[in-house]
């Protein structure tokens, strides 16, 4: 798979993360602007998505129209949720947001690395679930500096979306651990095959660094929630961050070089 095929599905796991997290905090007390800005940003990323890949390279069929259909649903109900509208109303409309870049992601997985046939479900859930780490971990940190400017806003919200991060987390670990298993003989190839060392050295990393570590993290998130160290878990999610798109960058060029969502 090219690198713009494989920079725009990230552009949309991305985005589909980010609209997830926002809404599992759209009925926390923070202003229109929080959305406005973390939703305007994974809006900017989307538009990234199409620029590599469908401006430059316009597609047709089923995977198109659900690829267009998606973004539109999606920007619209993120229009509505940037404004003064109240929280139940800004909740709904931020997961219809979710919702609609789901199935943008699903069409551009269905397009630009199709799966065998009774797969294609897993490709899609391993795309998702890197997304929501992707996006997630970006959107707790982004909720972490809140506490610095919103008196009284509850460590609980914090507390879901590191919750969903780790869950996340675990959820992608299974899709590694199922296509390794379902695709071990497409990714032992003569020419470059993914269980000798150099191979498990990258897989390595990708778990470690993408995984592994960012869950340890998670765990200490908690510990200093239960002391409400709001900062001191902003700044592990800092180096969480860091990690999880590294291991991300790591997974996009193992799909790129063997045709698996690692």
């Amino acid at each position: 798979m090219d690198w713009s095929s494989l920079g725009s599905l990230f552009c949309l796991e991305l985005t589909l993360g980010a609209f997830v997290f926002l809404a599992l905090v759209a009925r926390a007390p923070l202003t229109p602007f929080f959305f406005r800005l973390n939703g305007g940003l994974a809006v900017l990323t989307l538009s990234g998505a199409w620029w590599l890949r469908f401006f430059a390279v316009p597609a047709e069929g089923f995977d198109f129209f659900l690829i267009a259909f998606g973004t539109g649903v999606g920007l619209m109900a993120y229009f509505v949720a940037c404004g003064r509208v109240r929280s139940e109303l800004r909740e709904k409309a931020l997961w219809t947001a979710a919702a609609g870049f789901a199935a943008a992601l699903g069409g551009a997985v269905f397009l630009l690395s199709p799966a065998p046939s009774g797969w294609t479900w897993l490709f899609w859930v391993s795309a998702a679930a890197s997304g929501l780490i992707a996006g997630g971990v970006g959107i707790a940190m982004a909720l972490g500096h809140s506490y610095l400017t919103v008196p009284g806003l509850e460590v609980s919200y914090l507390g879901r979306l590191n919750e969903a991060s780790l869950l996340s987390m675990l959820v992608k670990l299974c899709c590694v651990g199922a296509l390794l298993f379902a695709f071990a003989a497409q990714l032992e190839t003569e020419e470059r095959s993914l269980f000798r060392p150099m191979g498990y050295f990258h897989l390595g990393s990708r778990l470690v660094v993408g995984l592994l570590a960012p869950m340890l993290f998670g765990w200490m998130v908690f510990g200093c929630l239960k002391h409400k160290a709001t900062r001191s878990a902003t700044g592990i999610l800092y180096a969480s961050t860091v990690l999880v798109i590294l291991g991300e960058a790591i997974g996009l060029s193992l799909w790129g070089s063997y045709g698996v969502p690692l």
